[in-house]
């Protein structure tokens, strides 16, 4: 039998990745979804009903994808001639709705690098941390966070899976799971993170933007350079960059969730 989980599926699959890029990568919408778009309702239209359903639907486990940390907003507004299809309501897809305090999609885009960057979210990431990557993945502490996914999911179950005698069927099986419902990443620290260290960032940095890689574009010098601030963006303070953003909701608080990319050394 299976172990007991909370999630059947992952934060971080195919179709999810695509729900958001529907309008910048239609071709991919279409070979996943054998020809089809998926029902006009049940794309990516508005971030207040995105966020509600990550919110209050149980199966719905979205993450942010790191275009909403970079400059490009193409992803948010829809090419001409590409057709989505119409709603219930008779509304043609279109653009996204953004939120009222967005003027516009790239101010919207730059507040997501701001709010990233925040007290906040600096303040509370190693509880993330410990979900995603640390020792409240699995076993007991992770059942204690409600942050139990599917067993398939989990490393562990990839590596028995690879090293067993499979034939051709189930192997086959065991791939379209990995593509279908997403994979855990490996657990890298089995005790609890300590929280991120403060520093100032100059208010140029804001500007820099975040590049392809999910990194904070840094400048070479900046009036308000000190050394503390110097010493933290070569690295002493600021481990890894941050690429994605979702809630995690469990009984006691309200986590902001943050997938990060390892920093390459």
């Amino acid at each position: 039998d299976s172990p007991p989980f909370l999630y059947g599926t992952h934060y971080s699959t195919p179709a999810f990745v695509l729900y958001f890029l529907v309008r910048m990568h239609p071709q991919q919408m279409l070979q996943l979804q054998a020809g089809q778009f998926d029902a006009a309702d049940r794309l990516f239209l508005a971030l207040d009903r995105s966020w509600e359903s990550v919110l209050n639907n149980h199966t719905d486990v979205k993450e942010l994808i790191p275009e909403f940390y970079e400059t490009d907003s193409s992803f948010l507004t829809t090419p001409p001639g590409l057709e989505l299809g119409t709603q219930q309501n008779g509304t043609p897809v279109g653009d996204v709705q953004l939120p009222p305090w967005a003027e516009s999609a790239e101010d919207f885009l730059s507040k997501c690098r701001e709010a990233l960057e925040s007290d906040h979210v600096s303040a509370n990431l190693h509880h993330w941390i410990d979900l995603v990557f640390g020792y409240k993945q699995t076993g007991e502490e992770a059942e204690k966070a409600d942050n139990l996914f599917y067993y398939m999911t989990y490393d562990a179950a990839l590596d028995e899976q690879l090293t067993s005698q499979m034939d051709a069927d189930s192997r086959l099986a065991f791939s379209a799971q990995m593509k279908e419902f997403g994979q855990t990443p490996r657990q890298l620290f089995p005790n609890p993170h300590p929280c991120k260290a403060q520093f100032a960032i100059p208010r140029q940095l804001y500007a820099c933007g975040v590049n392809k890689c999910g990194q904070l574009g840094i400048p070479t010098k900046t009036q308000h350079d000190t050394p503390q601030v110097v010493s933290g963006l070569l690295g002493l303070h600021v481990p890894v960059s941050y690429t994605h953003l979702r809630a995690h909701e469990t009984p006691e608080h309200l986590v902001c969730r943050l997938l990060l990319e390892k920093k390459k050394t």
